[in-house]
Protein backbone atom coordinates (compact mmCIF):
# COMPACT_ATOMS: atom_id res chain seq x y z
CA UNK A 1 0.00 0.00 0.00
CA UNK A 2 1.47 3.41 -1.12
CA UNK A 3 1.95 6.29 1.84
CA UNK A 4 1.26 9.87 0.53
CA UNK A 5 3.54 12.46 1.60
CA UNK A 6 1.86 15.52 2.51
CA UNK A 7 3.70 19.10 1.53
CA UNK A 8 3.46 22.71 1.55
CA UNK A 9 4.47 24.74 -1.50
CA UNK A 10 6.90 27.11 -0.20
CA UNK A 11 6.36 30.93 -1.58
CA UNK A 12 8.86 33.77 -2.14
CA UNK A 13 7.81 37.12 -1.18
CA UNK A 14 8.72 37.93 -5.02
CA UNK A 15 6.14 34.92 -5.89
CA UNK A 16 3.26 37.11 -3.40
CA UNK A 17 4.30 40.42 -4.99
CA UNK A 18 3.80 39.19 -8.12
CA UNK A 19 0.14 37.60 -7.76
CA UNK A 20 -0.85 40.81 -5.94
CA UNK A 21 -0.07 43.03 -9.30
CA UNK A 22 -1.45 40.21 -11.60
CA UNK A 23 -5.18 39.92 -9.03
CA UNK A 24 -4.89 43.56 -9.43
CA UNK A 25 -4.54 44.02 -12.95
CA UNK A 26 -1.31 45.95 -12.07
CA UNK A 27 0.32 46.00 -15.90
CA UNK A 28 2.19 49.46 -15.92
CA UNK A 29 3.43 51.66 -13.33
CA UNK A 30 2.64 53.61 -10.96
CA UNK A 31 1.46 51.19 -8.28
CA UNK A 32 -1.61 51.55 -6.64
CA UNK A 33 -0.66 50.75 -3.05
CA UNK A 34 -4.29 50.90 -1.45
CA UNK A 35 -6.09 49.12 -4.59
CA UNK A 36 -3.16 46.73 -3.12
CA UNK A 37 -4.37 46.63 0.08
CA UNK A 38 -8.05 46.71 -0.45
CA UNK A 39 -7.70 43.46 -2.59
CA UNK A 40 -6.62 41.51 0.92
CA UNK A 41 -9.52 43.06 2.43
CA UNK A 42 -7.56 45.96 4.28
CA UNK A 43 -8.48 49.23 4.76
CA UNK A 44 -6.72 51.85 4.68
CA UNK A 45 -6.78 55.25 6.77
CA UNK A 46 -5.05 58.48 7.69
CA UNK A 47 -4.11 58.84 11.80
CA UNK A 48 -3.00 61.51 14.30
CA UNK A 49 -0.88 60.10 16.90
CA UNK A 50 -3.35 61.33 19.50
CA UNK A 51 -5.84 59.01 18.26
CA UNK A 52 -4.18 56.51 19.41
CA UNK A 53 -2.01 57.80 22.07
CA UNK A 54 0.49 56.72 19.50
CA UNK A 55 4.70 58.15 19.94
CA UNK A 56 4.93 60.26 17.07
CA UNK A 57 8.05 58.59 15.65
CA UNK A 58 5.15 55.60 14.70
CA UNK A 59 4.87 56.31 10.99
CA UNK A 60 1.89 53.61 10.12
CA UNK A 61 0.52 50.90 11.55
CA UNK A 62 -1.22 47.09 10.50
CA UNK A 63 -4.42 46.67 12.79
CA UNK A 64 -4.87 42.79 12.03
CA UNK A 65 -7.96 42.69 14.12
CA UNK A 66 -9.45 45.19 12.17
CA UNK A 67 -7.90 44.42 9.44
CA UNK A 68 -6.53 48.30 9.09
CA UNK A 69 -3.57 50.24 8.07
CA UNK A 70 -2.88 53.33 9.68
CA UNK A 71 -0.30 56.06 8.03
CA UNK A 72 0.59 59.03 9.63
CA UNK A 73 -1.08 62.27 7.90
CA UNK A 74 2.51 63.55 8.22
CA UNK A 75 4.33 61.68 5.91
CA UNK A 76 5.13 62.80 2.17
CA UNK A 77 3.36 60.31 -0.65
CA UNK A 78 6.39 58.79 -1.33
CA UNK A 79 6.63 57.78 2.38
CA UNK A 80 2.76 57.29 2.55
CA UNK A 81 3.03 54.52 -0.25
CA UNK A 82 6.05 52.69 1.10
CA UNK A 83 4.76 52.56 4.50
CA UNK A 84 1.06 51.69 3.21
CA UNK A 85 2.83 48.33 1.07
CA UNK A 86 5.55 47.92 3.93
CA UNK A 87 2.48 47.03 6.38
CA UNK A 88 1.02 45.37 3.37
CA UNK A 89 3.38 43.09 3.47
CA UNK A 90 3.70 42.40 6.96
CA UNK A 91 -0.39 40.67 6.39
CA UNK A 92 0.65 38.73 3.08
CA UNK A 93 3.99 37.36 4.07
CA UNK A 94 3.95 33.97 6.18
CA UNK A 95 4.74 34.00 9.83
CA UNK A 96 5.11 37.58 10.46
CA UNK A 97 2.21 38.20 12.77
CA UNK A 98 2.51 34.94 14.33
CA UNK A 99 3.66 36.88 17.57
CA UNK A 100 0.93 39.41 18.01
CA UNK A 101 -1.98 38.99 20.75
CA UNK A 102 -5.91 38.87 19.09
CA UNK A 103 -6.14 42.53 19.66
CA UNK A 104 -2.03 43.95 19.16
CA UNK A 105 -1.20 46.32 16.73
CA UNK A 106 2.07 46.08 14.57
CA UNK A 107 3.60 49.21 14.39
CA UNK A 108 6.40 50.62 12.47
CA UNK A 109 8.59 53.85 12.63
CA UNK A 110 11.26 55.72 10.44
CA UNK A 111 14.02 53.06 11.79
CA UNK A 112 11.79 49.87 11.34
CA UNK A 113 11.17 51.01 7.54
CA UNK A 114 14.26 52.46 7.01
CA UNK A 115 17.02 50.78 4.23
CA UNK A 116 19.29 49.65 6.83
CA UNK A 117 17.02 47.62 9.45
CA UNK A 118 18.67 44.42 10.18
CA UNK A 119 14.99 43.02 12.01
CA UNK A 120 14.63 40.02 9.09
CA UNK A 121 10.78 40.73 8.75
CA UNK A 122 11.19 44.89 8.13
CA UNK A 123 13.94 43.77 5.78
CA UNK A 124 11.61 41.23 4.10
CA UNK A 125 8.44 43.83 4.62
CA UNK A 126 10.76 47.25 2.67
CA UNK A 127 11.85 44.68 0.59
CA UNK A 128 7.92 43.56 -0.64
CA UNK A 129 7.16 47.48 -0.50
CA UNK A 130 9.93 47.75 -3.21
CA UNK A 131 9.11 45.05 -5.13
CA UNK A 132 5.65 46.23 -5.72
CA UNK A 133 6.07 49.46 -6.15
CA UNK A 134 9.03 49.06 -9.02
CA UNK A 135 6.96 45.70 -10.36
CA UNK A 136 9.41 43.45 -9.96
CA UNK A 137 11.35 42.77 -13.44
CA UNK A 138 9.17 45.65 -15.30
CA UNK A 139 11.84 48.10 -13.47
CA UNK A 140 14.66 46.30 -15.00
CA UNK A 141 12.87 45.96 -18.45
CA UNK A 142 12.83 50.02 -18.29
CA UNK A 143 16.09 50.74 -17.41
CA UNK A 144 17.61 48.45 -19.81
CA UNK A 145 20.38 50.18 -21.82
CA UNK A 146 19.59 53.90 -19.96
CA UNK A 147 22.56 55.89 -19.20
CA UNK A 148 22.37 55.88 -15.15
CA UNK A 149 22.80 59.33 -14.17
CA UNK A 150 21.03 61.61 -12.06
CA UNK A 151 18.54 62.75 -14.81
CA UNK A 152 17.40 59.28 -15.90
CA UNK A 153 16.66 58.54 -12.26
CA UNK A 154 14.27 61.61 -12.06
CA UNK A 155 12.58 60.10 -15.37
CA UNK A 156 12.17 56.70 -14.09
CA UNK A 157 11.30 58.24 -10.57
CA UNK A 158 8.28 60.18 -12.09
CA UNK A 159 7.04 56.96 -14.23
CA UNK A 160 6.72 54.89 -10.97
CA UNK A 161 5.71 57.34 -8.92
CA UNK A 162 8.46 56.96 -6.27
CA UNK A 163 11.04 58.70 -4.59
CA UNK A 164 14.38 59.76 -6.32
CA UNK A 165 16.51 58.17 -4.18
CA UNK A 166 14.55 54.65 -3.89
CA UNK A 167 14.59 54.33 -7.55
CA UNK A 168 18.51 54.74 -7.65
CA UNK A 169 19.14 52.67 -4.93
CA UNK A 170 16.98 49.80 -6.92
CA UNK A 171 18.57 50.79 -10.23
CA UNK A 172 22.13 50.47 -8.46
CA UNK A 173 21.22 47.03 -6.64
CA UNK A 174 20.03 45.28 -10.27
CA UNK A 175 22.38 46.62 -12.47
CA UNK A 176 24.81 44.32 -14.13
CA UNK A 177 26.78 47.12 -14.86
CA UNK A 178 29.42 48.53 -12.37
CA UNK A 179 27.60 51.20 -10.15
CA UNK A 180 27.24 52.80 -6.65
CA UNK A 181 24.97 54.90 -4.75
CA UNK A 182 27.41 56.71 -1.60
CA UNK A 183 25.38 57.90 1.11
CA UNK A 184 27.01 60.79 3.56
CA UNK A 185 25.56 62.47 6.20
CA UNK A 186 26.22 65.27 8.96
CA UNK A 187 28.84 64.51 11.24
CA UNK A 188 26.86 66.61 13.14
CA UNK A 189 23.82 68.54 13.10
CA UNK A 190 25.92 71.95 14.30
CA UNK A 191 26.93 74.18 12.23
CA UNK A 192 28.59 74.25 10.57
CA UNK A 193 29.50 70.68 10.16
CA UNK A 194 31.02 68.06 7.24
CA UNK A 195 30.08 65.40 6.14
CA UNK A 196 30.93 61.81 6.71
CA UNK A 197 30.17 58.49 4.85
CA UNK A 198 27.18 56.70 6.32
CA UNK A 199 26.70 53.28 3.67
CA UNK A 200 27.03 52.47 0.39
CA UNK A 201 24.66 50.27 -2.20
CA UNK A 202 26.79 48.79 -4.98
CA UNK A 203 26.14 46.32 -7.89
CA UNK A 204 27.92 43.28 -8.02
CA UNK A 205 30.04 44.05 -10.28
CA UNK A 206 31.09 46.98 -8.83
CA UNK A 207 31.70 45.01 -5.43
CA UNK A 208 34.28 42.48 -7.40
CA UNK A 209 35.89 45.20 -9.18
CA UNK A 210 36.40 47.80 -6.57
CA UNK A 211 34.61 47.72 -3.06
CA UNK A 212 32.05 46.95 -0.96
CA UNK A 213 32.19 49.09 1.92
CA UNK A 214 34.27 52.78 3.04
CA UNK A 215 35.74 52.27 6.31
CA UNK A 216 35.43 56.20 6.74
CA UNK A 217 35.25 59.39 4.87
CA UNK A 218 34.56 62.75 5.47
CA UNK A 219 34.09 66.01 3.05
CA UNK A 220 35.04 69.09 5.13
CA UNK A 221 32.65 72.49 4.85
CA UNK A 222 34.83 73.98 2.23
CA UNK A 223 34.29 70.71 -0.42
CA UNK A 224 32.04 70.62 -3.32
CA UNK A 225 29.95 67.97 -1.66
CA UNK A 226 29.50 69.93 1.57
CA UNK A 227 28.20 73.17 -0.26
CA UNK A 228 25.66 70.85 -2.35
CA UNK A 229 24.27 69.58 0.44
CA UNK A 230 24.10 72.81 2.46
CA UNK A 231 22.08 73.99 -0.80
CA UNK A 232 19.30 71.17 -0.59
CA UNK A 233 17.70 72.02 -3.77
CA UNK A 234 17.26 68.31 -4.74
CA UNK A 235 18.57 69.49 -8.21
CA UNK A 236 21.76 67.05 -9.22
CA UNK A 237 24.61 68.38 -11.22
CA UNK A 238 27.46 68.94 -9.08
CA UNK A 239 30.34 66.42 -8.82
CA UNK A 240 32.66 65.38 -6.45
CA UNK A 241 35.83 63.29 -6.62
CA UNK A 242 36.77 61.13 -3.86
CA UNK A 243 40.42 58.76 -3.55
CA UNK A 244 40.08 55.50 -2.27
CA UNK A 245 42.76 52.98 -0.65
CA UNK A 246 42.27 49.85 -2.61
CA UNK A 247 44.32 46.74 -2.11
CA UNK A 248 47.54 47.79 -3.85
CA UNK A 249 46.60 51.11 -4.98
CA UNK A 250 44.56 54.71 -4.94
CA UNK A 251 41.52 54.96 -7.23
CA UNK A 252 40.16 58.10 -8.01
CA UNK A 253 35.85 58.02 -8.43
CA UNK A 254 34.08 60.73 -9.75
CA UNK A 255 30.66 61.10 -7.68
CA UNK A 256 27.20 62.49 -9.53
CA UNK A 257 25.55 64.65 -6.33
CA UNK A 258 22.51 64.63 -5.39
CA UNK A 259 21.05 66.62 -2.25
CA UNK A 260 18.13 66.03 0.37
CA UNK A 261 17.95 68.21 3.53
CA UNK A 262 18.84 64.83 5.44
CA UNK A 263 21.91 63.38 3.14
CA UNK A 264 23.97 63.82 0.54
CA UNK A 265 24.12 60.90 -2.41
CA UNK A 266 27.04 60.34 -4.40
CA UNK A 267 26.18 58.24 -8.35
CA UNK A 268 29.88 56.71 -8.53
CA UNK A 269 29.15 55.16 -12.55
CA UNK A 270 33.03 53.90 -13.43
Amino acid sequence: MSSAIKGEAEFSTADIVRFLLEATSTNEPPTNAEQLARYLGLNVRGFFHHEHGLDPKIRAYLWPAKREIGVSRDLTPHRRKFSILHEVGHFAIPGHLDSLEKEEMLVDDARTLADMSIITVEMEANRFAADCIFQLERFQYDVDGVELEWSSVCRIANIYDASIVATARRWVEQSLNACALLVFVPVTRKEPSGLRFSYAITSESFRRQYFRYLSSFEFDTNSAAFRAFRAATGRAGVHQTISVELEETTQDFEMQLFSTPYNLYGLIVP
